[in-house]
């Protein structure tokens, strides 16, 4: 019987390495923090393997990132110059279409909000559509890669998708009225309503979304508060 593998293999090569730190990060928000150093020789040549869990990661290089997607028995090739990161960097080997596409929407993401000091200044109706044309340019994205061939990762992020859109919404509400000064705003009575739709009881979700998790968070948090409030009426 085949030994079941545990850690992705990474491997590479760093021109021009200078002694800066060569990382793999936890996502912003995510708990707990990840940050381990990845080995790299005197000479430039990557090899090392990781053992972390599943899921969604960022490379770091000095001042550098990209997505990368860490999966057990995926195997990542990294080539890059480190004095022109961005138009050297190349990523093959097993595993390596989901960090394409992930870099694909990331790039999407970051073309569509580019002022983000105005983003949570916008109205709800442009604010919603903003995300809305976001969503859909992401799902179009995953669909056009028909060569990710990991069904379980196609369904889990088209529904991470929709989770990061629902976490824009709930964010909209206290940051549109901090933002622009509102005293007394109050989000329209159905802009919220998708959350409706979510089923909150999935577990690889749990285990592999961030933006999953914070929906969970905010929903017992609300279902705390509306049993509090009837506690309160029976008093």
């Amino acid at each position: 019987m085949k030994a079941q593998i545990d850690y992705t293999l990474i491997s590479g090569k760093i021109t021009n390495k200078t002694d800066k730190e060569f990382t793999i990060n936890s996502l912003l928000n995510t708990y707990p923090k990840v940050k381990i150093p990845i080995k790299v020789s005197a000479t430039g040549t990557i090899s090392d393997t990781i053992g972390l869990k599943e899921g969604k990661y960022y490379l770091y290089n000095e001042k550098n990132a990209i997505p990368i997607y860490i999966k057990p028995g995926h195997n990542l090739v990294i080539n890059f110059d480190a004095e022109n990161f961005k138009k050297t960097l190349s990523v093959s080997g097993k595993g390596s279409i989901i960090c394409h596409y992930l870099s694909d929407k990331y790039r999407i993401t970051k073309e569509k909000t580019k002022d983000k000091g105005a983003l949570y200044k916008l109205e709800e109706k442009e604010f919603k559509k903003l995300f809305q044309a976001i969503k859909l340019a992401h799902t179009s994205l995953l669909e056009s890669y028909k060569n990710i061939s990991d069904s379980q990762f196609r369904g889990q992020e088209k529904r991470d998708i929709n989770y990061a859109y629902l976490k824009k919404l709930i964010q909209h509400t206290s940051l549109h009225p901090y933002l622009t000064g509102k005293e007394g705003y109050k989000q329209s009575e159905n802009f919220l309503n998708e959350l409706d739709e979510v089923n909150y009881s999935i577990e690889e979700d749990y285990l592999l979304s961030n933006n999953y998790r914070f929906l969970l968070s905010v929903y017992f948090t609300m279902m705390r508060n509306k049993i509090m409030k009837k506690n309160q009426n029976l008093i």
